[in-house]
């Protein structure tokens, strides 16, 4: 038996959309890479400084090469991987998909951020406060998204 309210979407055959990333999405790309970079160098560069703070940044580096991969690989997904917060409608698939992909992207370069400062946090306490504004800039982000996403519902 199915149940309507979990597959709703599946009843209603909304389209299967995929997004061609632009400009600016290609530049939020790039954005992140060179972030990724940055913070590998920042490794190269101090990892003789000290044997606890060297194991902590490489340990950090790792996990945000593993985080903001998967964060690339999602936003290359079709519509139909996505599970949004509002009602789809063939009306309005396009738009909330766009602003979901755009959303994944804008915390990518957030998150990309974090990591960078997260590895510098490791020999500079002043770090903290920022790896914090961002943290509290991505938030930022997912109140937009959800204020755009509703009044396109």
């Amino acid at each position: 038996m199915i149940n309507k309210k979990n597959n709703d979407r599946t009843l209603r055959q909304l389209p299967k959309i995929k997004y061609r990333p632009d400009l600016p999405d290609r530049l939020m790309e790039i954005a992140v890479v060179l972030l990724l970079v940055a913070a590998w160098v920042f490794v190269g560069v101090n990892y003789e400084r000290g044997s606890e703070s060297s194991s902590a940044m490489l340990i950090t580096v790792l996990c945000g090469w593993v985080g903001i991969i998967a964060l690339m690989g999602i936003a290359y997904m079709p519509s139909d991987f996505y599970n949004l917060p509002f009602r789809l409608t063939p009306a309005n698939i396009a738009v909330q998909y766009a602003l979901a992909v755009r959303l994944i992207r804008i915390l990518n370069v957030i998150l990309a951020c974090i990591y960078l400062f997260s590895v510098v946090a490791c020999l500079h306490e002043w770090a903290l406060t920022v790896v914090l504004a961002l943290v509290g800039l991505m938030v930022l982000a997912l109140i937009v998204y959800f204020v755009l996403a509703y009044r396109c519902r």
